[in-house]
């Protein structure tokens, strides 16, 4: 019975850390509001908002050049 006993703490121990872990890592991602803290926790989502982030920069670029350009133009 010993070895049960042992077997059966060492799953409830093993399971009480996972179930922490994952409740720490959602109150974590409630928290911060962001779905991953770092690249290697979803690869996936971290490519989409890294090109969304370019894309991003790449729109409001174009707006601050279209906008000197009005500008340029209005004053001839």
């Amino acid at each position: 019975m010993r070895v049960m006993d042992s077997l059966l703490f060492n799953n409830s121990i093993r399971n009480y850390r996972t179930s922490s872990q994952k409740l720490y890592d959602v109150n974590q991602q409630v928290h911060s509001g962001s779905k991953i803290q770092q690249s290697y926790q979803d690869t996936s989502i971290y490519i989409d908002a890294m090109r969304l982030n370019y894309e991003i920069t790449t729109l409001e670029q174009s707006i601050d050049s279209s906008s000197k350009s009005e500008k340029f133009c209005k004053q001839y």
